[in-house]
């Protein structure tokens, strides 16, 4: 089975795998990559502070395309954050939303989003795997994750010879159970239609097999292991690669999207954070600091934890989604190997957030009778009523199909067709757009900011002055994060005493100060030999936390 299946917890059990969209009324928000591109530039075009560029080119030679928006001098070099979206080939929402994002903020008309704008920079990459969304919208589509140039899945020397295939002709690629004891699912007593895992606690025994609709095309006893599709791209970044993975490329970074992104984050160490459109979720459910090592492990070994250090302002970011989103959603799928927003951060230092833009909500002790209901299927449960209640014409009745693969079985096609509990409905994305964009206000207005106060001079002699300054963190995130030191991607705050005219005879003319807290405060002095009316300049900066300057005349 394809491992797009396993990807999310709602679509592995309640059945979204390949096909088309459900229905016209959520299709018709949707941009292809020419709407999308068009759109864009557009945008840029109108006199806001956006403009649009093309940062590489994917598998099939479409553009990857950067909007970067800002205002004033030194745009790309300013502290920043970085809005990824489109990176799973199924990721069409995430998608959409980033693209309406882009609209709002680069007009910045409000005060707010103005001062924001001229000071800070946010990059979006709205659309890092265009081939794969792409077949969202053309003829045979199917939901996949994947980009879309072939790839031997089964390394079997042939490539996309074995995909799921419409068996009843109704143009949507389903789930088929077939009848069969050695199965592990049963069909559910109390919701209609809904397949689970037999309890085996409980004394339950299988009756089905449950896999995506389709056949044996190439005969060598397996079904849809090779299907169209290629690389997943959240599974081909360097942290935690999962090496000779069934959808995650030769090697890591091998495809031109990956490759697109890293050459662009290695190129813009200001990148203090990041937001990921993407199903490795982690505001929802956030990673776990690792716990204090006991013994020390070797200082060379791989990080595979949270920092502990790093854990407060992960949790206060991920408070601030919740709490424009909800907290209570269907809990997500394990973090995926090789994933983009765990690179960003593991890798690159980078405060990174992820989550797919919307999911099936979860109500806590629902009404159904849920609170009194335990197993791994519980939530799956909620998640098929919710959709039964929400998007009741996107279910599909079982139905017989005459299967060449299983003679004198009994086999059926139906569950939930594609995309369905993935694409919120149309009538949202505007809401959603906003209030992604408000939240990527919040996490600018976070940004480590260095100031320089209480610049003073005291005479000592007729050419010796005595120089005080103090430098502070006036933000409400660290100058850096202990992974972005470690790995050393987080420059240190750079501190230099300029005289015009002069020299320094005590204290260090440029003090390298690795990390500056929230509030927190750094006192300097020097000694300069200066004749009376030198100016004097004392000057911080670093690249993810801006720079400052004070200037003051010695007399």
């Amino acid at each position: 089975m394809r491992a797009s299946m396993s990807r999310v917890l709602v679509a592995a059990v309640t059945f979204l795998t390949a096909g088309i969209p459900a229905a016209a009324e959520d299709a018709s928000p949707y941009r292809t990559f020419d709407q999308l591109a068009t759109s864009l530039r557009a945008a840029a075009g109108a006199g806001g502070a956006a403009r649009v560029s093309v940062m590489g080119k994917s598998s099939e030679g479409l553009d990857v395309l950067l909007v970067t928006i800002g205002t004033g001098k030194d745009v790309d070099r300013r502290p920043a954050v970085l809005v990824i979206a489109g990176v799973e080939g199924d990721g069409v929402a995430g998608s959409e939303i980033a693209a309406r994002l882009v609209e709002e903020l680069a007009k910045a008309g409000d005060e707010r989003t103005a001062k924001l704008l001229a000071e800070r920079t946010i990059f979006v990459i709205p659309r890092l795997n265009p081939d794969g969304i792409e077949r969202y919208f053309g003829a045979g589509k199917r939901q996949d994750a994947g980009t879309a140039r072939k790839w031997d899945e089964d390394r079997d020397g042939a490539e996309d010879e074995d995909g799921p295939d419409d068996l009843d002709g109704d143009g949507v690629i389903l789930m088929m159970r077939v009848e069969d004891p050695a199965g592990e699912w049963v069909a559910d007593e109390k919701d209609a239609g809904f397949m689970r895992k037999a309890d085996l606690v409980r004394g339950e025994h299988g009756a089905w097999k449950v896999m995506t609709e389709g056949k044996d095309d190439d005969g060598d006893g397996a079904l849809n292991e090779d299907g169209p599709g290629g690389v997943d791209l959240n599974s081909n970044f360097t942290w935690n690669y999962r090496f000779h993975g069934p959808r995650t490329g030769p090697y890591q970074v091998s495809e031109p999207e990956s490759r697109a992104v890293m050459d662009f984050v290695a190129a813009h160490p200001n990148i203090e954070a990041a937001f990921t459109f993407s199903s490795n979720d982690n505001c929802v459910r956030q990673v776990a600091p690792a716990p204090p090592p006991n013994p020390l492990p070797d200082p060379g070994s791989p990080v595979m934890a949270l920092d502990a250090g790093d854990a407060l302002w992960f949790a206060k970011s991920a408070e601030t989604y919740r709490g424009k989103f909800g907290r209570d959603r269907i809990d997500p799928a394990p973090f995926r190997e090789g994933g983009l927003a765990e690179c960003l951060y593991f890798h690159w230092g980078i405060l990174s957030l992820s989550s797919p833009g919307w999911s099936v909500p979860w109500k806590a002790g629902d009404a159904n009778g849920l609170a009194n209901e335990d197993g791994p299927s519980r939530e799956a449960r909620w998640a098929h009523r919710w959709m039964r209640e929400n998007r009741a014409s996107e279910w599909v009745e079982w139905h017989a199909v005459t299967h060449p693969d299983f003679p004198g079985k009994k086999v059926e096609v139906g569950g939930w067709k594609p995309f369905s509990s993935i694409l919120p409905q149309a009538s949202s994305l505007d809401s959603l757009a906003t209030k992604h964009a408000d939240f990527v206000r919040e996490m600018l207005e976070a940004f480590p900011r260095v100031a320089v106060k209480g610049l003073a001079a005291k005479k000592l002699d007729a050419a010796l002055w005595e120089i005080t300054a103090t430098v502070t963190n006036d933000g409400a995130w660290p100058t850096a994060l202990r992974q972005g030191e470690r790995t050393r991607r987080a420059r240190a705050v750079r501190i230099d005493v300029v005289p015009a005219v002069g020299e320094v005879v005590a204290g260090e003319r440029t003090t390298l100060v690795p990390v500056l807290a929230p509030g927190g405060v750094r006192e300097l002095k020097w000694v300069v030999k200066a004749a009376e009316g030198t100016e004097v300049e004392v000057k911080a900066e670093t690249d993810r936390a801006g720079a400052a300057t004070a200037k003051m005349t010695l007399k």
